[in-house]
C-alpha cells in the first residue's frame, strides 16, 4: 500500500485515487486505534460531497464489524455540526470517537476525514492520545488487522 491518505490534521484524497478496500483499510487502522484508545462508540456524519455517503457507509460496515455501537447522523452537515453531534453523542457516551467524513476546503474531487476522540478532541500527526495521527498511520501501513464483532447500530 504505498498511498497513504494521512496527513497533518485529517485523512484526503481525491475520491478516484482510492478504491473500496483501500478506504476500508483507513477505517480499520482508525478503529483499532479507537480501540487502544477505550473508544467504545463512533459517530458518523457528512458533508454533501458526492463521495462522501458511499465513504460514511465503508466506516459504518467497519465500524459494526469491529463491534462498535455506532450512530450516524445521515444528513450532509458542516464540520462544526459534526462535531457538535460527537459531543451531543458523548454526552451519554463518554468514550465516543467522531469521524467526519468531509474534504472542507479541498475542491469538489476530494474527500476524507476529520477526527475527534474522547471529549470531542481533534487530533492530528504527532498530536492526540498514543500519537493520534501517526498510530493510524502506523496500523494502516502494518499488517495488523481487526477481529469481527458484533455491533450496535
Amino acid at each position: 500500500m504505498n498511498k497513504d491518505p494521512i496527513k497533518v490534521y485529517d485523512a484526503r484524497w481525491e475520491a478516484s485515487e482510492f478504491d473500496d478496500k483501500q478506504v476500508t483499510r483507513l477505517f480499520e487502522a482508525t478503529l483499532i486505534y479507537a480501540r487502544e484508545i477505550g473508544v467504545d462508540t463512533i459517530c458518523f456524519s457528512r458533508d454533501a460531497r458526492l463521495a462522501a455517503g458511499h465513504v460514511m457507509d465503508l466506516g459504518v460496515q467497519e465500524a459494526m464489524r469491529q463491534g462498535f455501537r455506532v450512530f450516524v447522523r445521515p444528513e450532509p452537515v458542516s464540520t462544526p455540526q459534526g462535531y457538535f453531534t460527537a459531543m451531543t453523542v458523548s454526552q451519554k457516551h463518554p468514550k465516543t470517537m467522531g469521524l467526519g467524513v468531509t474534504a472542507s476546503h479541498n475542491p469538489a474531487q476530494y474527500v476524507g476525514v476529520k477526527f475527534v476522540v474522547p471529549t470531542v478532541q481533534a487530533i492530528g500527526y504527532d498530536c492526540g492520545p498514543k500519537g493520534g495521527l501517526t498510530r493510524v498511520r502506523e496500523i494502516y501501513h502494518s499488517p495488523k488487522k481487526s477481529a469481527t464483532r458484533a455491533g450496535v447500530h
